[in-house]
Parts: C-alpha cells; structure tokens; sequence
C-alpha cells in the first residue's frame, strides 16, 4: 500500500513540476550569462540566436521584429569589447507562496566597442509566468547611444515592445 500511495505521489509531482511548464532549454540561466549571450549575438551578428532570446508573443505577432534586430546590429558600431551588466528593477507575483510571475529590467552599461563608440542597451525580461508562458523571454530592448559617459535618449533603437 505504501509503494502504491509513493508512486501516485511521484506520478502527480512530476505532472506539478513539467507538465505546465514552458522549456527555457534556449533560455539563458543567469541574468550575466543573459548580457553575455546578447553580447554574443552582436559581436557575431547572430540574429536568430537574438530572436530566440524573445518570447514567443514577440516572435509571433511582432512583425518587424526581424527588422529591428538587422536595424539594432547596424546601430552598434563595431564588436562590444567591454560593458558591465546592472540589474535596474525586479518584480515578483506570488500566489500562495508560489511564484506565478518574475520580470526584470537589466541594464548593460558602459558598453564600448572596438571601434571606441559607447553604448547603453535596457531590456525587459520575464523569466516566470504561469498564466502566460507564451510571455517568458526578453519583450523588449532599446539601445541607446552614449558620449563621454552621457546617454543621448534622442539616439536609441528600440527591439520589440513590452508585454503587459
């Protein structure tokens, strides 16, 4: 009787633990290791690696998404040889003690390239959302020019759209 109720119960936590669950096996696993791979992405032109860093309602039903990537590597003069990676914000909903969703803004800062030009790149990133795993990914990115430390809001490029 004891094996029976542990096999029932292995049964129903392994459908709690992967059977609703979105796999993020394309997903960075860090929000460093996350800045490093959209780093990669630029320094080697790699737009479908880009793209796969979205989540699927960008990919999906942002139409220019495509363009935009094409349009951010052009922006970016020369390959990124150095940036520090700053968290700007983090929010969590908890339901019942569970996390039901998780997003973060990080900042890749000071951002220079071979070519000595500067950059500041923002972007959102939900890595939790149970009502929605169509939302877990990168939603957006703006990537703004800098000068001497000082951002230039008016030159940026903006990648995708926030998801609500």
């Amino acid at each position: 009787m004891k094996r029976v109720i542990c096999v029932i119960v292995l049964i129903c936590l392994s459908f709690t633990l992967f059977g609703c669950s979105k796999s993020t096996d394309n997903k960075p696993n860090s929000k460093k290791e996350l800045a490093k791979e959209i780093v990669a992405c630029f320094n080697n032109d790699n737009s479908e690696r880009l793209k796969n860093i979205f989540c699927d309602k960008i990919t999906s039903t942002h139409n220019k998404l495509d363009e935009e990537i094409l349009s951010a590597f052009n922006f970016i003069d020369g390959n990124i040889t150095d940036y520090d990676v700053k968290l700007s914000s983090e929010g969590n909903e908890v339901n019942e003690g569970i996390t039901t969703k998780n997003e973060f803004s990080l900042r890749i800062e000071n951002v220079v390239t071979d070519k000595n030009e500067e950059y500041l790149i923002i972007f959102a990133y939900r890595s939790v959302d149970t009502e929605n795993v169509d939302n877990i990914g990168m939603s957006n990115m703006i990537i703004y020019k800098c000068e001497n430390g000082e951002t230039d809001f008016d030159s940026k490029i903006t990648i995708g759209r926030y998801v609500e």
